[in-house]
């Protein structure tokens, strides 16, 4: 019930965010009726880690490329004023959204042209890894300008202001995060239906995915931005590596020690694919990778509702820390159950990865939460690409370094050395933040 009366109390609130939540659950329509196609035609296609990388490796390059200008581009109009920036933002999303639904839309054609080969899905495969890393800045920080209540929290933003937090921004962001997850599990769920209805065309289910883009278009062009972003925001210049400065400062290490976290564990997901482990080194169905991808996604749901409710009762922090040593738990036991290489297998499998999938969901919307809480408006794209272009680069070196622990190790053994190797870092991560505090709690009387 608090988590219903808080969700309430924020949809009713907050009227920018509930039409960019309704053009986003629009959006999240057509990936319900695609997901399941798009997702065989890649299993199908990638049978093992080399061929995997075919794929994703030049993916991960341009997604580079789409990180290197994706802060630049969510910030940009803060050269002439912060006030700016929410419009430019939504005018942003529109012209590279509406880039990528051409670009689906010649996909569908070349799908439906002729047999399907990753080397004809990777062109629409390379726009489309460009264009999410680019745009997810500006997406993260206009979701945080439409929300209109906030309050002061301890802590400065990187003009030495004191930070203020967007009240509704867990559920908000929680809720966002709940709905694509819901989205991809309907999909699945009815994924062997909408493949029946479309007589087994990928193209077709793909092609009413672009009318949904076309109406989330639609929808983004009619959300009302703030006439002025933040009455308290101040207009000062730019300053060269202003966001080194800041992380740099001893206020926030805490945050440091939290992005360095989320990113030991997007390096260990990289090095591992659910699907591909289920169909071809345990020997699962179609219809067992489906099955799989449910319970996946429910528990991501589930984990995601509970969220707010678990945040207005313990600290970000905790609350991150102990997901994480969870997460690093499961992920050894995944690995144990992957290296029996038979059928038997695939039940708890599952439930290790779907507890996986959850506790990373938690993971990083606890991030963006930080994220946007720790910085004002005008730093807030620069801090999401920054962090984005990190984690891009390394998880490049994350897929060789698969490829090699896979060819010699094994898949299963390799994950419960990642497994041992993430608890390890986040206990690391957790003792340096309590010594931190520790010193801070001695110090204060004097």
């Amino acid at each position: 019930m608090e988590i219903v009366k808080r969700l309430r109390r924020a949809l009713a609130s907050e009227q920018r965010a509930r039409r960019f939540l309704l053009a986003n659950l629009i959006d999240d329509v057509g990936v319900a009726v695609s997901v399941w196609a798009m997702a065989m035609m890649h299993t199908d296609l990638m049978h093992d880690q080399r061929e995997r990388a075919k794929l994703v490796v030049p993916v991960l390059f341009v997604m580079v490329l789409g990180t290197l200008l994706a802060g630049p581009i969510a910030d940009f109009a803060r050269r002439w004023s912060a006030a700016m920036l929410p419009r430019w933002r939504r005018n942003v999303l529109l012209v590279a959204r509406g880039v990528e639904t051409i670009a689906l839309a010649g996909v569908v054609c070349v799908i439906a042209s002729g047999p399907v080969t990753i080397a004809r899905i990777l062109p629409y495969a390379l726009v489309s890894g460009f264009l999410k890393t680019a745009l997810r800045p500006t997406r993260i920080a206009l979701s945080v300008d439409l929300l209109d209540h906030e309050q002061t929290e301890d802590g400065v933003d990187e003009r030495g202001e004191p930070r203020r937090r967007k009240t509704f921004l867990p559920t908000f962001a929680a809720l966002t995060s709940q709905l694509s997850s819901g989205a991809v599990l309907l999909g699945l769920v009815l994924g062997g239906k909408m493949m029946a209805l479309a007589h087994g065309r990928v193209w077709a289910l793909l092609a009413f995915d672009v009318i949904t883009n076309i109406v989330f278009l639609a929808i983004l062009a009619t959300v009302p931005v703030p006439v002025r972003a933040q009455a308290n925001v101040s207009e000062k210049p730019v300053k060269r590596f202003e966001l080194v400065r800041f992380l740099a400062a001893r206020p926030q290490r805490p945050l440091v020690a939290l992005l360095l976290g989320a990113w030991m564990i997007e390096f260990v997901n990289e090095l591992y694919d659910g699907k591909m482990i289920v169909r071809h080194l345990l020997g699962g169905t179609a219809d067992a990778v489906r099955f799989s991808e449910i319970a996946w996604n429910l528990a991501a749901v589930a984990a995601l509702a509970a969220l707010p409710a678990i945040l207005a009762r313990v600290r970000l922090g905790v609350a991150f820390t102990v997901a994480m040593l969870a997460d690093g738990l499961v992920i050894g036991v995944a690995g144990a159950f992957a290296s029996r290489g038979n059928a038997s297998a695939i039940a708890p499998f599952a439930l290790a990865i779907g507890a996986d999938r959850a506790l990373t969901a938690v993971a990083s919307t606890l991030v963006d939460v930080a994220q946007a809480s720790a910085t004002s408006t005008a730093m807030r794209g620069r801090l999401a690409g920054a962090w984005q272009l990190w984690v891009i680069v390394t998880c490049i070196f994350a897929e060789g370094a698969a490829t090699a622990a896979a060819d010699s190790w094994g898949i299963g053994p390799m994950m419960r050395v990642a497994g041992f190797a993430q608890i390890a870092a986040i206990g690391a991560l957790a003792f340096f933040a309590l010594r931190r505090k520790r010193e801070v709690t001695v110090r204060a009387p004097a």
